[in-house]
């Protein structure tokens, strides 16, 4: 699974210290993390890549405040889990407010940051809230992955298919299925990679999903697939 985080404090210092303490999650964890550092609430509106899922801001900054960072955050598209750090506790209420998903206070101890994170991203596992980056010819485009249908090779292209459009690319089916590892993916088929979200029903050789699409399961597939999607409804919402 890759996660897209982001650290908003004026101190380098402390962006230093939370980004270790990232990477260590990530490697005990299992997954990879893509972390971007941002000095300050302007900094962070005007550069915010759009495939950020973690935000890691802080509340007390010069200029704009990690606060009014977070209203600006929240009218933005983008699906961002907001997890406050703060020497302040008093700003705990104004930032739920905002619909902080966690507060981390200074200094920041790691059991507490593992705790927090952890929660953070079963929530991002739950709502499909990760984007990915699909290339067709020149342009490239973010893509919801809970807007995916299901991605299907042939002719040496991939399609991927989704609600309202699809796209032709000449990305790889292993390279889409390390973009949505940990988004509710399961390969059916040698050729056919699909959201488990949007199935409806499970036949003898093929499944079918909300949008009326008819895909392939292969019967050495099956068993895995059954296992793979009780195990998932499980955890949604």
């Amino acid at each position: 699974m890759i996660v897209h985080a982001a650290i908003c404090d004026d101190e380098a210092a402390f962006r230093s210290q939370l980004k270790s303490l990232l990477e260590k999650h990530s490697l005990s964890q299992g997954y990879e993390c893509v972390i971007h550092e941002y000095a300050s609430g302007e900094d962070l509106l005007t550069n915010l890549d759009p495939r950020t899922q973690l935000l890691f801001l802080d509340v007390g900054m010069p200029g704009i405040t990690g606060i009014e960072t977070a209203r600006k955050i929240n009218e933005m598209p983008q699906n961002v889990t907001t997890i406050f750090v703060t020497s302040m506790v008093q700003y705990a209420i104004e930032g739920y407010d905002v619909h902080a998903f966690a507060f981390l206070t200074k200094p920041i101890r790691y059991s507490r940051f593992s705790e927090v994170v952890c929660s953070a991203l079963e929530r991002l596992s739950q709502t499909g809230s990760r984007r990915i980056l699909v290339k067709q010819g020149q342009d490239t485009f973010i893509v919801p992955t809970a807007d995916i249908y299901y991605v299907e090779s042939f002719a040496h292209r991939m399609n991927v298919s989704l609600k309202e459009r699809s796209f032709m690319t000449t990305s790889s089916m292993k390279d889409f299925e390390k973009d949505l590892d940990g988004c509710g993916f399961f390969r059916t088929h040698r050729c056919y990679l699909v959201n488990c979200r949007h199935v409806t029903s499970v036949h003898d050789q093929r499944v079918v999903l909300d949008n009326g699409a008819d895909i392939p399961l292969s019967k050495q597939r099956r068993q895995d697939f059954m296992k793979t999607l009780d195990r998932l409804i499980g955890t949604w919402s």
